[in-house]
């Protein structure tokens, strides 16, 4: 599952997408942190997503190992969006 996340199109297409880098398309991320003021990384997966954090399974581990437990910055929660969008978790919903 991490060779998964971290190679590819996949994750390079959610960074891509999340960050704004895609013409045409756009993810307010900053306008999502305001609007759900999620502080720790669990908080903005439940809240963006509406996947409750234990649903991710292992893969909520390997979201841990990767990113910032308080998304303090937009790069932060860029990451934690662009992992959850290319997790099978989430696309299989």
């Amino acid at each position: 599952a991490l060779q998964t996340l971290h190679e590819g199109f996949g994750r390079n297409f959610a960074i891509a997408l999340c960050s704004g880098q895609i013409a045409g398309t756009g993810v307010d991320i900053e306008g999502l942190a305001k609007r759900y003021g999620a502080t720790t990384r669990d908080d903005w997966i439940s809240d963006v997503f509406g996947i409750s954090p234990e649903k991710l399974g292992g893969l909520r581990d390997t979201i841990a190992e990767h990113t910032e437990m308080t998304p303090k910055t937009p790069q932060d929660r860029v990451e934690v969006t662009a992992l959850c969008l290319c997790a099978p978790e989430f696309q299989w919903r």
